[in-house]
């Protein structure tokens, strides 16, 4: 890779914006340093990258407008013009719900806002959004947007578009377990039980020696966008030919997110029961 730059359409909109320092001038800036290999897949990925950087810092509309590649077959080098259709620069405004939405609180998907408005525009942000609204499991699809045009601040709006998934499950089956024997088991879920996205499940489940209920609860976003509340309750009845059970339990903590892969869990559990064997309890 020789020389190569990178030139917004309409310099004179660019200057004096906050972030005009933070955009690209070469594809070094994209991270393809001149003197790199030219493959075809990282000078491609360098372009698509000039058009990320711009679009998080504050050009919500910018596109790559044309590109131009000259070859020195002699000096065996690639230089490259790369012209950015930046359009206006925005603000980020706050949220606009389109459409009626009577399951999911306005105040809820506000909560779950990745930005400060104000802040100059960042796709990434509107992107981990999209990405909380979607870890609720509350949507069937989510589409966001950005508003046409800014208000008298240069903020621009997000508009979100949800359709919501249906709220509540239930569920049975019919087992046969060697240890247990037959067995009925069933389930109820409410996915939005307070309009916070929150999930309450309940489970029972009757076998011939085993008779067992759980309740399960979770709370996203609870102490912010990464930790969540869980708590569960239960009992148990088992009785068997070497003794009979019954307990209660239940156990309450958090749950934090480290990557979209891992987790970490802290909670406390307790658990009550007695026991009675043929001979003695």
């Amino acid at each position: 890779i020789g020389r190569t730059t990178v030139t917004p359409a309409y310099p004179e909109h660019i200057t004096g914006r906050p972030t005009a320092s933070k955009l690209p001038r070469t594809l070094a800036d994209a991270g393809l340093p001149s003197g790199a290999p030219a493959e075809a897949t990282a000078v491609l990925a360098a372009v698509d990258a000039v058009q990320t950087i711009y679009r998080n810092n504050g050009y919500p509309q910018a596109e790559i407008a044309s590109t131009r590649y000259m070859l020195d077959h002699e000096q065996k080098v690639l230089e490259a013009e790369v012209t950015v259709a930046a359009g206006e620069f925005a603000f980020m405004g706050d949220i606009a719900v389109q459409g009626e939405n009577d399951e999911i609180k306005e105040s809820y998907l506000k909560y779950l806002r990745t930005w400060e408005p104000g802040e100059p525009w960042n796709q990434d942000k509107v992107e981990a959004y999209r990405e909380a609204l979607r870890r609720t499991g509350l949507f069937q699809t989510i589409d966001l947007d950005t508003a046409d045009k800014a208000d008298a601040k240069e903020r621009t709006a997000v508009l979100v578009a949800l359709k919501s998934a249906p709220a509540r499950t239930v569920g049975g089956s019919l087992n046969y377990d060697t240890s247990f024997g037959l067995g009925v088991q069933a389930s109820w879920e409410n996915r939005n039980y307070t309009k916070r996205g929150d999930l309450l499940r309940a489970e029972a489940s009757v076998w011939q020696d085993l008779q067992e209920v759980v309740a399960k609860y979770r709370l996203p976003f609870a102490f912010g966008r990464d930790v969540d509340f869980i708590a569960q309750a239960g009992a148990v009845h088992q009785n068997t030919d070497a003794y009979e059970l019954e307990a209660a339990r239940a156990a309450a903590g958090i749950e934090y997110r480290l990557s979209s892969r891992w987790s970490f869990t802290a909670q406390g559990t307790a658990e009550v029961g007695r026991t009675k064997t043929p001979d003695e309890p």
